[in-house]
């Protein structure tokens, strides 16, 4: 009986695959098969036919990696082989970040990797078809080996790292400054508000506040596309500089009421002019919040993402640079 179990199991498995990788066509997987070299390459999410030729699948080029031999182009094989690959069955509109030109000899397959959905596309050209062949798979959350594949790539990418912490979870590093009470409500989050705050130190306006700072304003804008970038900022240890103390005025300008039904709520405040953020998770009854203070540049570029979607019509957050002080 155990054997006729491990039999139907390896046969299930084995359809997951071949319903896939019969997607993908004999063509795009006679070059991957026989594949000699990859290139790597960072891209827009969007389509953007009207760029030429510096595209992938018709999405715009970012980046451009180095190149990687046939043995990178195997494991990429081996994911897209992999058991927990199957057709997508997902309602998710697909977003590259990165995507792999897969070549053997003069023809090539593109292979485009979508953390938000855990979504893989997999686009060929056959000589005779009148149209690109594109199959849509979906990897399961399984995105553990496609983010060492696409870090091998591009390891100084701050945005995959973000990626990376908020699906698979903070370091031990992180995980120690934060606690885990704060790591959950970050990981199962139901509801972010976001403010604009005047620090303390200005009283003249009254009503709400957000621990000791005045709202001036509470963003109405849908963001639900940036949750990644709210997650992988404060998990991701790329995010933090632990060695290194700043003697400027913490004067946070933004902030955050996240909440989890589940874990409770957290606060967080937003510096821009030092690149410092504070995190508070709100006690239960009269205990004593403990806040956590840290310097956050690594996390600049997505939190002024998120800042500008929330406050679209705000001068001055619309007017803050990616770089610091330029």
């Amino acid at each position: 009986m155990k054997t006729l179990i491990l039999v139907a199991s390896m046969g299930l498995a084995a359809c997951a695959d071949d319903a896939f990788m019969g997607e993908v066509g004999k063509h795009a997987l006679g070059i991957l098969e026989g594949a000699d070299r990859v290139e790597t390459f960072r891209t827009h999410s969007e389509r953007d036919e009207t760029v030429g030729a510096n595209v992938v699948d018709g999405y715009p080029v970012v980046k451009t990696g180095p190149e990687k031999d046939a043995a990178f182009a195997k494991r990429i094989l081996s994911q897209l082989k992999h058991e927990e690959t199957e057709p997508n069955d997902l309602e998710c509109a697909f977003v590259p970040h990165d995507a792999f030109r897969v070549w053997k000899g003069k023809e090539h397959v593109d292979v485009l990797i979508c953390f938000h959905c855990d979504q893989v596309q997999v686009t060929s050209f056959p000589p005779k078809a009148a149209e690109p062949i594109r199959a849509l798979g979906d990897f399961e959350e399984k995105s553990g080996p496609w983010f060492v594949l696409c870090r091998e790539a591009f390891p100084d990418d701050g945005d995959l790292g973000r990626m990376e912490a908020a699906k698979l979870g903070p370091s031990k590093k992180v995980k120690e400054f934060l606690g885990d009470g704060i790591v959950g409500i970050i990981q199962d989050f139901d509801l972010v508000e976001i403010f604009r705050i005047k620090p303390k130190e200005e009283h003249h306006i009254t009503g709400p506040r957000i621990e000791d700072q005045d709202v001036l304003g509470r963003s109405d804008e849908d963001i639900a596309d940036l949750d990644m970038d709210l997650k992988g900022s404060l998990l991701d240890e790329g995010t933090y500089s632990f060695r290194s103390v700043k003697g400027c005025t913490f004067e946070p300008g933004l902030a955050f009421r996240i909440q989890s039904k589940k874990s409770g709520t957290i606060e967080i405040l937003v510096c821009f002019s030092c690149d410092e953020v504070m995190i508070t998770r709100i006690p239960d009854g009269d205990a004593k919040p403990e806040p956590r203070k840290e310097d956050c540049d690594g996390a600049r570029p997505a939190l002024l993402r998120i800042a500008k979607a929330a406050f679209p019509d705000d001068k001055v957050i619309q007017g803050l640079k990616v770089e610091r002080g330029k």
